[in-house]
């Protein structure tokens, strides 16, 4: 169930974002993106463990649970804070910080 949710999230926040025009990451470019990712999803959420990121590897919805499970939130809030976390790795905002 939570896969299947975790994937519509990704899905509505892409259709959403592509209508106004900003980035954001599907599933696939997640799971392409993970090698990158890893490092900054650690830094991000410091409760997760170095195993729980090998856990995931690259899958959104590994992610959205270990969320869940190590602050004790909904999924709901999980599956926004990662939406949240995924619109900050745009690439625009990488070429703004270099500017």
């Amino acid at each position: 169930m939570r896969t299947a949710s975790a994937r519509t999230a990704l899905k509505q926040l892409s259709e959403t974002n592509n209508e106004l025009g900003r980035f954001v990451m599907n599933e696939q470019e997640f799971k392409g993106q993970w090698k990158i990712l890893r490092g900054k999803v650690r830094e991000q959420w410091g409760k997760l463990t170095d195993d729980d990121v090998e856990i995931i590897d690259g899958r959104s919805e590994q992610l959205i649970g270990l969320l869940q499970k190590r602050y004790g939130i909904m999924q709901e809030e999980a599956e926004k804070r990662l939406q949240k976390f995924l619109q900050g790795q745009s690439p625009d905002r990488e070429n703004r910080k270099a500017a």
